[in-house]
């Protein structure tokens, strides 16, 4: 995309004009609930047209049996589909999606509402939200899913793909595991990693090698980074590698990227102000650490993710620095010197942050949070300005590192179990980043021809300005026309549900057109040349 210094130019100049839009989506009376391992994700589908799937747990509020929800939208941030999905006697809670050539998986953890048993599962749906298959894995304890990744690239034809979670181990502590499948969903295999200690993995990329690095927290009075790395049929590569920073007691959350050759590795760590971003690049061979980076945006316990900006770098987070939380991006040079940073001021507060993904051009950048019953996803690209954001700004501190290596043998796990999960829409309302209601938006999974409830004759649907409008009501009508993001344009009363819009003035391209009245209301798409 773009070379360091033109971006250290765009960034710097474009730090508080980001946002391509801001959208909450409000789903009363149900609420987002705080997830069991993560916040919740974002997943983009890098195909013709793209779309970018977020998936967060819910709150019924009727104690056990709680779903989560999967969101759709296309890159303009047109809702395409919204799913509830659930399982009845058990609490379900999301923690990994990804995407393949129109597949869907999705996975987490899910406790038995009688017996308490504390399960990992898989699911698989298409990209139109129907139920394909899902399976559950019970271990000597809890098991959890963290991450779910496709071990091919998705311009392949097909892949494997492997969910990394952890499970109770026998020594009362928790094991990494790892659970191959291809894209049927049949489970090739299970494997589980002793190490003797709390490990919990969080995320896993495919590295330079072809193999799987993945990255996770050592849990103790001390918590350290740790490094593993497998092959593709999940079988050991080498030693795992163990990582103290000086002076740092707690290190939470991590997340990992490829950067060329190597991996750049973030987290939360503990300091004087609370807490501060730890950022790491470690050699691609042997994981030995280049340099490790602290950033003061006091992150919240909610998730850091970084990403690779062609070239430069992209650290999302959740902050409590100014008294409530919210959600934010950094920008740094290859070096890991910082650019600039903003942060997302939506219209409800806080919202902690959740992960980050790119498009297939890396020109626009995702990130989602949640509060109480609102999901809000942003996406970010240059030279667009945008009333919800600040500019911030810190300075990069050297911090020194410690590493030591162990031997990493696995054993089979788990056998699946076959579950049928429930499918069904989900509705509510949208909002843009200043808490204006953006009307006639509903979520749910059904077409624009499908809501309509009034009879309406718009022509022509291709204009250089006027449109006619001719309904069957007599009473008075208001038509709206909208940017396929949701803003506001320009409306019109209707006189006896009869007359015309004109579209001239307006750039050429597509705009959703809405006539309401007291009988109903019909929307649909129309394109100005």
């Amino acid at each position: 995309m773009k070379n360091f210094f033109t971006s250290l130019f765009v960034l710097v100049a474009c730090s508080s004009a980001w946002a391509q839009w801001d959208l909450t989506f409000d789903v009363s009376p149900t609420q987002v609930s705080q997830l069991a391992f993560s916040n919740c994700m974002v997943e983009v589908v890098c195909t013709n047209p793209d779309q970018v799937w977020t998936a967060v747990n819910t709150d019924q509020g009727n104690g056990c049996g709680n779903g989560f929800w999967a969101h759709k939208q296309d890159i303009s941030g047109n809702v395409l589909g919204s799913f509830y999905i659930s399982l009845s006697g058990w609490d379900l809670h999301v923690n990994a999606m990804e995407q393949f050539w129109g597949d869907i998986f999705i996975a987490g953890s899910m406790t038995n509402c009688n017996t308490g048993s504390h399960e990992a599962f898989i699911m698989a749906m298409d990209n139109s939200g129907g139920f394909s298959s899902a399976y559950r894995f019970q271990g000597a304890g809890l098991a959890e899913v963290a991450d779910l990744l496709a071990l091919e690239p998705k311009t392949s034809s097909s892949s494997n793909f492997m969910a990394i979670g952890f499970t109770t181990s026998s020594t009362s502590g928790f094991d990494p595991f790892v659970i191959v499948f291809d894209q049927g969903l049949n489970v090739v295999s299970t494997d589980i990693y002793p190490m003797g200690g709390v490990y919990i993995p969080y995320q896993g990329v495919v590295n330079a090698s072809n193999n799987v690095s993945i990255v996770g927290t050592v849990f103790g009075a001390t918590e350290k980074l740790f490094m593993m790395e497998l092959k593709k049929n999940a079988v050991p590569v080498g030693a795992y590698v163990e990582y103290t920073f000086s002076g740092k007691n707690k290190y939470r959350t991590p997340s990992l990227c490829l950067w060329g050759s190597d991996l750049l590795v973030t987290a939360q760590v503990d300091a004087s102000t609370g807490s501060d971003i730890v950022l790491s690049e470690l050699n691609g061979s042997g994981y030995t650490m280049n340099w490790t980076n602290t950033y003061d945006f006091k992150p919240a316990d909610d998730g850091v993710q970084v990403f690779d900006n062609s070239g430069d770098i992209i650290v999302s987070f959740g902050s409590t620095a100014s008294g409530t939380e919210h959600n934010g991006m950094m920008y740094l040079d290859g070096v890991g010197g910082f650019v600039g940073a903003e942060t997302f001021q939506s219209f409800s507060n806080p919202k902690p942050v959740c992960a980050i993904q790119s498009s297939a051009s890396a020109d626009l950048v995702y990130q989602a949070a949640y509060f109480k019953n609102l999901l809000n996803v942003v996406e970010e690209g240059p030279n667009v300005s945008s009333n919800c954001e600040d500019p911030w700004s810190t300075q990069e501190v050297s911090l020194n590192t410690s590493e030591q290596d162990y031997p990493l043998d696995n054993t089979s796990w788990a056998t699946e179990v076959s579950v049928t999960f429930s499918i069904s829409n989900m509705g509510g309302d949208i909002y843009d980043c200043g808490g204006t209601g953006i009307s006639g938006f509903k979520k749910g999974t059904v077409g624009l021809e499908e809501i309509n409830t009034l009879d309406v004759n718009v022509y022509p649907s291709q204009t250089m300005g006027i449109i006619n409008i001719q309904t069957q009501e007599e009473g008075a009508a208001q038509v709206a026309v909208y940017t396929m993001e949701g803003r506001l344009l320009k409306s019109e009363n209707l006189s006896n549900g009869t007359g015309v819009i004109d579209l001239a003035g307006i750039p050429a391209g597509s705009y959703l057109l809405e006539i309401t009245s007291e009988a109903g209301h019909h929307r649909q798409v129309v394109n100005k040349l």
